[in-house]
């Protein structure tokens, strides 16, 4: 199975009509498709009334995203609504097979009103590859777009939705969009009240709609269609099946006051996420200034982790680079160059994974070059000046720095090994590992380049920095045997580099990374490690018992934990800052759930109970 969303066939009708060829149907009509996506979704979800003076967030869900023409005329429809202050629009969109970026001119020049906020989409248009795309485009809309089948993903979302755009292809057409999994996927994450527009009216959609607690009606219908339709959310509201090691979180009924302890990139990165939603933030280091530990190198390196195999794992590492790229080119693009990174292989075991890769590759051709030998070219790739560009992360009106821990609703340890206060030693196993950098000023300077193998080598101005250990302890001393480590990797990645670090002479830097035994980081809730231990007791003898959920009292109250980002604290920080300010906020989450279980803070007691080792 190719590990890369399909791209869609498209045929063109009058240059501006696009038609996906495996369907036969239109995605829009280049004559009336704006005004058919206001008569069918706008007014059969009854959105200007739902908007006028609206002071709380508001969630649409659309199934088929398409060219993005629904998402834009929404946004044009929500920019004009007079809301008031506290409203967001959150747009959920699946979509199977997104159209690329350049098949989409027919927009920009079709509807001239929307012209802006199409230049704005289109130049934030995602990869293609699986997984969630978090994209803040205003201070008050938000689009998660979501590449992958349809019912897999309404499994692994968390609502609720507000209203539904139903705009797959003909039911006819494209029947696996209508189904009745499909139908339940969307019921689990809808409220009463939660509306639906539809432009089909068969008969085996209001059916499937109505047996899952939908009241349907029929609507007139847009230009040459008689009729299409609405429909009501009136079952109540459901429950999401199964369990899970995330935790459910009750949405806050007041604007909550939040403290960040730790000011690295964890800390940073969610404070500035939660900022630019209009939150305010305090974050305290008890460190010192900002970017003094581990996230304050003066060069660091963003480039994707590829594995040979499908896992969830595999498409955490791509959605976390992707989500990381995008962050740091939007928030601090003065201290961060695009670049090509070149990859070689460490040994021959790693070759052959580089081979595995590139015959069914996770990320699209111009982002991942093969080449003639098993090496790789990492188009995407992004050298980062951590030491400015974490301060530059701070810099926004709505963060304040303190010297002391400030009292709030919310409390968020994000200070690396210290996030392990006494007594959570069970639920936050963190290993300390001593990484160390050496550094330099060449001669001359450079256009930004970057060589990765295990270690890397990068260039940029006149630095060049090399490195970087990865040994257990935790002091955070420069040692010299580290540095001829550190230069005997150079030699092998690049003998002219390595000369220049031998005559010149090098400084270096070392400082503390907090692990995991999985090496993935812990993100969510801090577990009441007394109360797990006593609710899930049975396990130890086999039993199943439910895990965490909605109000079940196993989190400490207010209190929640971003840590154990490890070597690769600059590609999991945005990540986890979208993922915890949505948790602390209410919004819907930017990812699915068993992407956040990978990460729980109640994974590794529930490990350890089940193992019979606590």
């Amino acid at each position: 199975m190719t590990r890369l969303p399909p791209l869609p066939e498209l045929d063109w009708r009058d240059a501006r009509t696009p038609i996906a060829r495996a369907y036969d149907d239109v995605y829009f009509s280049a004559a009336d498709g704006l005004e058919e996506t206001r008569h069918v979704f706008h007014k059969g979800n009854n959105l200007a009334a739902r908007w006028d003076g609206l002071v709380a967030p508001f969630t649409i869900g659309e199934l088929g995203f398409g060219t993005g023409l629904n998402f834009l005329a929404t946004w044009q429809a929500w920019r004009d609504a007079p809301t008031a202050p506290g409203a967001h629009l959150h747009y959920l969109a699946l979509e199977a097979s997104l159209p690329p970026r350049d098949a989409l001119n027919a927009i920009a020049s079709g509807w001239p009103d929307l012209a802006d906020l199409t230049e704005h989409l289109l130049n934030n248009w995602p990869e293609r590859a699986f997984g969630a795309f978090r994209l803040p485009l205003a201070a008050d809309v938000t689009l998660i777009l979501f590449q992958g089948d349809a019912a897999d993903t309404l499994r692994e979302i968390r609502g609720p939705v507000d209203a539904w755009f139903l705009d797959g292809f003909a039911p006819a057409r494209n029947p696996s969009m209508w189904s009745e999994e499909v139908f339940q996927g969307i019921a689990r994450l809808s409220r009463p009240g939660t509306t639906i527009g539809t432009y089909t009216v068969a008969g085996a959609v209001r059916r499937g709609l109505s047996d899952v607690g939908f009241a349907v009606e029929k609507a007139p219908g847009f230009g040459r269609k008689r009729e299409c339709l609405t429909a009501s959310f009136t079952a109540p509201e459901a429950r999401s099946s199964g369990t899970r090691l995330t935790p459910t979180l009750p949405q806050k009924t007041h604007t909550p006051t939040i403290t960040i302890h730790g000011a690295g990139i964890a800390g940073a990165s969610l404070a500035r996420t939660l900022a630019e939603t209009g939150y305010e933030v305090s974050v305290f280091d008890p460190t010192g200034p900002s970017a003094s530990g581990a996230s304050g190198n003066p060069l660091g390196l963003l480039m994707p982790r590829l594995d040979a195999e499908d896992t969830l794992v595999a498409r955490f590492m791509v959605e976390a680079f992707l989500r990381a790229r995008a962050f740091y080119l939007r928030y601090a693009p003065a201290h961060c160059d695009r670049l090509i990174v070149e990859q070689r292989a460490k040994d021959d075991k790693d070759a052959r994974r580089f081979v595995r890769v590139l015959e069914n590759p996770p990320l699209p051709p111009d982002v991942l070059l093969p080449q003639s030998t098993p090496d790789a070219l990492h188009t995407s790739g992004l050298i980062l000046a951590p030491a400015k560009l974490v301060p530059a992360l701070l810099d926004h009106p709505l963060i304040s720095l303190s010297d002391k821990p400030v009292k709030a609703d919310l409390t968020i340890h994000a200070s690396g090994m210290r996030a392990a206060k006494t007594g959570l030693e069970t639920a936050l196993p963190l290993i300390p590992k001593k990484g160390q950098v050496d550094f330099l000023d060449a001669e001359a300077t450079v256009t930004p380049a970057a060589i990765a193998s295990g270690n890397y080598a990068l260039r940029r101005g006149k630095l060049l920095l090399y490195g970087a250990t990865f040994e257990a302890g935790d002091d955070a001393e420069v040692t010299r045997d580290a540095s001829e480590e550190n230069l005997k990797t150079l030699r092998a990645l690049s003998p002219e580099w390595s000369a220049m670090a031998e005559d010149s002479g090098a400084s270096a830097r070392a400082s503390v990374r907090a692990t995991t035994p999985d090496r993935l980081p812990i993100i969510g809730p801090v577990p009441d490690v007394a109360r797990v231990l006593t609710h899930h007791a049975p396990l130890r003898t086999g039993q199943t018992v439910p895990l965490p959920d909605a109000g079940t009292p196993l989190v400490e109250p207010g209190q929640f934990v971003f840590t154990g980002l490890g070597s690769r604290g600059f590609t999991f920080a945005p990540w986890g800052a979208d993922y915890l300010a949505a948790s602390l906020t209410g919004a819907p989450l930017p990812t699915t759930t068993a992407m956040t279980d990978l990460v729980s803070p109640f994974r590794f007691l529930i490990r350890g109970l089940t193992r019979n080792r606590l």
